[in-house]
């Protein structure tokens, strides 16, 4: 058979949504019943691996892969693995896969973080050292200058913007209602 005549016999199949042509991969196709067994398989085999390992939030990509698919071309598997992720049945942060709403810290690092955030929001515009914040929350000074750049990096586009609001006042969200011709950054 040609590639037009497969094309043209799983065209309704698609239209049909009973099979899925998988983007990036020219004529490759996937049965939409086993493409939902292997979303299935990977949530369950990210619970369990998560379930598993003290800490962890999610699964290696490669691991869940060849558990997933243990004898495909790895090109294969990482269309799959986009499908999957489009899908919205896993998100991939670096090289792990994580559960949709398990994108943030682990229990005891996202204990510790609230602990660090709680520390600089109560100093305000007087912000105390890492060492500081270390002592008061009792952890190691470097794991304490690690969590607070994550959250300084995870919150770096809300704070600009929030920053900014309060800054500029009315001109940051609408600067023709002042006359002034004074700039505003922050």
């Amino acid at each position: 058979m040609s590639r037009e005549e497969i094309r043209s016999g799983l065209s309704g199949l698609i239209a049909d949504g009973r099979v899925l042509a998988l983007r990036r991969s020219p004529d490759r196709y996937l049965a939409k019943a086993s493409f939902d067994r292997l979303a299935e398989a990977a949530r369950e085999a990210i619970r369990q691996y998560t379930s598993q390992a003290a800490g962890a939030i999610g699964a290696p990509r490669g691991t869940l892969l060849a558990r997933l698919l243990p004898k495909a071309d790895p090109r294969w598997a990482e269309v799959i693995e986009g499908a999957l992720v489009a899908r919205g049945t896993y998100i991939v942060v670096g090289e792990e896969a994580r559960l949709p709403g398990r994108e943030d810290l682990a229990g005891a690092d996202r204990d510790l973080s609230e602990k660090i955030a709680h520390a600089f929001a109560r100093r305000g515009l007087d912000p105390p050292s890492i060492g500081d914040v270390a002592a008061e929350v009792g952890h190691k000074q470097k794991v304490v200058e690690g969590l607070a750049g994550y959250l300084a990096a995870g919150s770096s586009r809300e704070t600009r913007s929030t920053a900014s609001s309060r800054a500029c006042g009315p001109r940051a969200r609408n600067p023709s209602t002042s006359g002034s011709s004074r700039r505003c950054s922050v």
